[in-house]
């Protein structure tokens, strides 16, 4: 699989809410780090997989990537996205953020992984 359709698939992933195929982008071990659009951190793999889990068992939200840049060297990789979320809040009044999201993979045993993921919350010019 070349390495676009590996980011489209792990964003595809988030966007629709599925865990099994998000999982199948983090490595078996070792570390991974991840900073959310609220500031909470992320730094460890059952960590990741337990607040997706959780994130994905609410159906309040949705949200959608588009990528906007790649690069890659032999063994590293990112992608950065523009995205909008939705989402409501304690009242059930709905909301939405713009948000840039940068993810960067390693080649593991000729498969990529990713090892950071970083939301920001940002103003996009239309």
């Amino acid at each position: 699989m070349d390495l676009k359709t590996t980011f489209e698939q792990l964003f595809a992933a988030i966007d629709k809410k599925n865990l099994s195929k998000l999982e199948s982008f983090l490595p078996n071990s070792g570390p991974i780090s991840a900073i959310m659009c609220d500031g909470t951190i992320i730094d460890s793999i059952e960590d990741y997989k337990e607040f997706h889990d959780e994130w994905f068992e609410d159906d309040q939200w949705n949200i959608n990537h588009q990528i906007v840049a790649i690069e890659e060297t032999p063994q590293m990789a990112y992608a950065v996205t523009e995205g909008d979320y939705f989402d409501k809040d304690e009242d059930g009044e709905s909301y939405n953020l713009s948000l840039v999201t940068t993810c960067i993979m390693r080649k593991v045993e000729g498969k990529w992984v990713m090892i950071h993921f970083q939301q920001t919350e940002t103003q996009l010019d239309d």
